[in-house]
C-alpha cells in the first residue's frame, strides 16, 4: 500500500530492471526444468538465448542446455507417436503421462493420470496439472492429501520429506495464484518449522512474500537467513531482492511493524 508521505522513493536503473528481469526468466527456466516440463522451458531458453544471456542454469549456459533440449524434443515426439496399449500396466500410463507433461500435452496427462490418482506418485503428478492448468481446487485437495500423509514422517524418512516439500510448494503456488496471501504465509511457515532441511528455500520464499506485501524489514531478515543457509543457491538471488528493497523502501520504514 503507497501512503502520501511526501517522499521521493528510488527507481530502479534501466540496466538494473533489465538484469532483473533476465534473472527471472532464468530461475523460470530452472524451474520448468526441474519439472521436467521440455517444451515449455525449451521456450523460455529461447529467449534466454535471443537476449544474449550467459546467466547460467545449473552449470551451463541457456544456450548449452537449450542445444540439448535440440536433440530431446524429437525423440519425446517420436515416443509421443508410438501408440499405448489397451492394456498397458499402470508404470507404463504413468511413464506415458510424464511424457505427456514434457510435451506441454497437459489434457492428455489428465486422463491418463485420474485413474491412477489412489497411488502417492500419479497424485503428486495430477495435482501439478491442475496447478499448471490453474485449476486449484482440485489441485489443493491432491497436494493436501499428500501432505497430510507424509508430512508426520519427514523427520525420519527422506521420501516423506520429498514429497511433503512439493506438497507444500504447490500448495504456496495455488494460494499465490488465487491471491491468497494469508494462506500461502501459513504454508511458508508450516514448512520451514516441519522440513529443516529446506529451510534455506522457506526463508526465500518467506522473503519474497514480505517484499511483495510491504513488509520490507520481515523480508530482509528471511533472506539473510536464506543466504546465510545456503549462499550457493540464495546468496546472489537474496542480495539482489535486499538491494532492490533498501533502494526502493525509505530507510524509516524499514523497520519493523509491531
Amino acid at each position: 500500500m503507497l501512503f502520501g508521505l511526501g517522499i521521493g522513493f528510488a527507481v530502479l536503473p534501466c540496466g538494473l530492471y533489465a538484469d532483473a528481469a533476465g534473472l527471472a526468466r532464468t530461475e523460470q527456466a530452472s524451474d520448468l526444468i526441474g519439472r521436467e516440463r521440455v517444451v515449455r522451458a525449451d521456450a523460455v531458453l529461447t529467449g534466454l538465448v535471443e537476449l544474449g544471456s550467459d546467466r547460467p542454469i545449473g552449470k551451463k549456459s541457456p544456450a548449452e542446455v537449450r542445444k540439448s533440449y535440440t536433440a530431446v524434443i524429437p525423440r519425446l515426439k517420436q515416443a509421443r507417436d508410438r501408440p499405448l496399449s489397451a492394456s498397458a500396466p499402470p508404470a507404463v500410463r504413468l511413464d506415458r503421462a510424464v511424457l505427456m507433461i514434457q510435451l506441454d500435452r497437459l489434457d492428455e496427462a489428465v486422463e491418463l493420470l485420474r485413474p491412477l490418482a489412489a497411488e502417492d506418485t500419479p497424485a503428486l503428478l495430477l495435482a501439478t496439472v491442475y496447478r499448471d492448468q490453474e485449476r486449484r481446487t482440485e489441485s489443493d485437495e491432491l497436494y493436501s492429501r499428500v501432505l497430510e500423509k507424509f508430512l508426520p514422517l519427514a523427520a525420519t524418512k527422506s521420501v516423506a520429506r520429498d514429497r511433503s516439500f512439493m506438497a507444500l510448494e504447490g500448495l504456496v503456488f495455488n494460494a499465490r495464484g488465487d491471491r491468497r496471501p494469508a494462506d500461502a504465509e501459513r504454508v511458508l511457515k508450516r514448512g520451514l518449522e516441519a522440513l529443516p532441511d529446506r529451510a534455506a528455500y522457506f526463508h526465500f520464499q518467506l522473503g519474497q512474500h514480505y517484499h511483495n506485501g510491504g513488509r520490507p524489514s520481515f523480508a530482509i531478515d528471511h533472506l539473510r537467513n536464506a543466504s546465510r543457509l545456503d549462499a550457493t543457491s540464495y546468496g546472489e538471488r537474496a542480495d539482489r531482492l535486499i538491494t532492490q528493497i533498501q533502494t526502493s523502501t525509505p530507510a524509516c520504514l524499514t523497520r519493523r511493524s509491531p
